[in-house]
């Protein structure tokens, strides 16, 4: 009878006929109901308002020009709309593990059934299916979830007869507050590399970004490093690193989405301090008093020193010496160096924080004894410090007291060795 299979769209069906000269109209019976007789020799027929939850079934019957009917024809199966599923559709996390899928309701579907995509950043996707066939409108996943991955949830709609209709997908999601935590580093620092672990991507977070920062006297400068980190240890091996300067990472996790979380911060190291040690000299004024001095090279591999004067074999009291606010050059005169005895500086470069380098000392001076010759009878002048005079009563107080003066008389003082020589002496 069908001169060819209905077409089913979302809400009606149109069934053609063939017609022969052994009848000359069809009556169209649905479900068993009401018969709905076509007009003379119409060759189509198209029901209107079907609802996919529902089944349809047709029974067809030919009539003649004497309104006398012949066999009928039943359909050889059941019909149901091409199922729809409205917008919108959502997911949405409603605890930091349930998700929340919804749908409008509808007559133009019976059931639906969904499935989870989950598809990992770093490559990979599986395919789950939570619900074969109900008749709901939302649906609660509490399945385990991660930051590592995105969630899409495929919502595809069933007619009364199973039949599937067109999916419809959410938008992706993501648990959002992904976390990082790193235990330290894995080996001490270099000036070539460092390395750290970083735990927690591919479970806690999807990928982590890396920033180092550099501490140098007083300032800081930020450099990103990795954007796009997935491993378990971080090498950074771009520069070099000096042991003027500090530095720590702070490391940011996203989830698979992009959203980031709360940053950490690794602890804050420094390479291995060195440094190189001009030659220690001496050097005296025209008062015969010494100075000894000698410079502190390659300034960018160390931040500070610790210092000790070895006097004759005895180690002095150390201090600590910064060149970045005293000058390269490290002289003293402080001490009045005696002529004769031996001295030398033992000095340990220390990083910026504050970790002692291999010590190494300077090479050793011995300052000689100054002398002058003088004239003429007593008066002592030592100028190893302040000057200090010794006045005789025959003596004119000096220009402490009467601006000008000049002793007539004087002897000299060697503050090498404290000698004192008279006018007589030579």
């Amino acid at each position: 009878m069908f001169s060819s299979l209905p077409s089913v769209d979302t809400s009606s069906i149109t069934m053609y006929f063939a017609y022969g000269l052994s009848f000359e109209y069809v009556t169209v019976t649905e479900n068993g109901g009401t018969s709905t007789r076509l007009p003379n020799y119409q060759t189509s027929y198209t029901r209107y308002g079907l609802l996919a939850t529902n089944t349809y079934s047709y029974v067809i019957t030919p009539f003649n020009a004497m309104d006398n009917n012949g066999p009928s024809f039943t359909s050889p199966t059941s019909y149901s709309p091409v199922p729809v599923v409205g917008t919108p559709v959502s997911a949405v996390y409603t605890s930091p593990t349930s998700i929340s899928v919804s749908w409008p309701s509808a007559t133009t579907y019976a059931t639906v059934s969904v499935s989870r995509t989950t598809t990992f950043y770093i490559g990979g996707s599986t395919t789950q299916t939570l619900v074969s066939s109900l008749a709901i409108t939302s649906f609660i996943d509490l399945s385990q979830n991660t930051p590592a991955a995105q969630y899409t949830y495929t919502i595809t709609p069933l007619n009364a007869l199973a039949g599937p209709g067109t999916p419809v997908i959410t938008a992706a999601i993501s648990p959002t507050g992904p976390t990082v935590t790193t235990t330290g580093y894995t080996s001490a620092m270099t000036s070539s590399s460092v390395s750290f672990n970083v735990t927690g991507c591919g479970t806690t977070c999807a990928y982590v970004s890396v920033v180092r920062n550099t501490y140098l006297n007083g300032t800081v400068s930020n450099m990103s490093v990795n954007s796009t980190f997935t491993g378990t240890t971080f090498t950074d091996n771009t520069v070099t690193f000096l042991g003027d300067s500090s530095y720590n990472y702070t490391i940011t996790p996203y989830n698979a989405l992009g959203a980031n979380g709360t940053s950490v911060t690794t602890t804050t190291v420094s390479p291995p301090a060195t440094l190189t040690v001009g030659a220690l000299t001496t050097v005296a004024d025209i008062y015969g008093k010494n100075t000894l001095s000698f410079t502190l090279g390659s300034l960018a591999t160390f931040y500070d020193v610790s210092m000790a004067l070895v006097t004759n074999g005895t180690i002095g009291t150390y201090f600590v010496y910064n060149p970045y606010i005293s000058g390269a050059t490290y002289s003293d005169a402080s001490s009045g160096y005696v002529g004769g005895s031996n001295y030398y500086y033992q000095i340990t470069p220390r990083n910026a924080v504050q970790q002692l380098g291999s010590a190494l000392v300077t090479n050793s001076v011995s300052p000689a004894i100054q002398s002058v010759t003088s004239t003429k009878n007593v008066s002592v002048i030592d100028t190893t410090g302040n000057t200090l005079v010794m006045y005789y009563p025959f003596e004119i107080i000096p220009s402490a007291v009467r601006p000008g003066y000049t002793p007539k008389y004087q002897s000299v003082v060697d503050p090498s060795s404290m000698m004192i020589y008279y006018g007589f002496d030579i």
